[in-house]
Parts: structure tokens; sequence; C-alpha cells
């Protein structure tokens, strides 16, 4: 998250959702610039955002 609330890109953000969906998680929001870094995953909807607006949104 940045200053003016952009949604900046993470590192390692395929192990992350993986992790997530071993914990029961069915929905992540996550920086845009990173989805494309993500495989599809059944059972879990990956939702990519850019700033603090679309995040909230998302929920």
């Amino acid at each position: 998250m940045g200053l003016v609330g952009e949604v900046r890109g993470v590192d390692r953000t395929d192990i992350r959702v993986l992790e997530s969906t071993k914990l029961g998680f069915k929905k992540v929001i996550m920086p845009a610039a990173n989805v494309q870094a993500v495989p599809s995953l059944q059972g879990i909807e990956i939702k990519g955002v850019s700033n603090l607006i679309e995040a909230i949104r998302s929920c």
C-alpha cells in the first residue's frame, strides 16, 4: 500500500494464494500487477485491484 492508496505488487504471490486456499479462504484480493503470476485455482476467486477504493468495493 502506498501513501496515496495505490496497491503495490508483492513477491511470491503464487505461494501466498496457495497457502490461503489451505487455510480455507474463498476470495483473495491482491495487487492487479500480480494476478498474472498466479495460476487458476478451483474454489477460490482472485480479484486484482490497483487502489484502496477498488479493494473496498471488492469485499
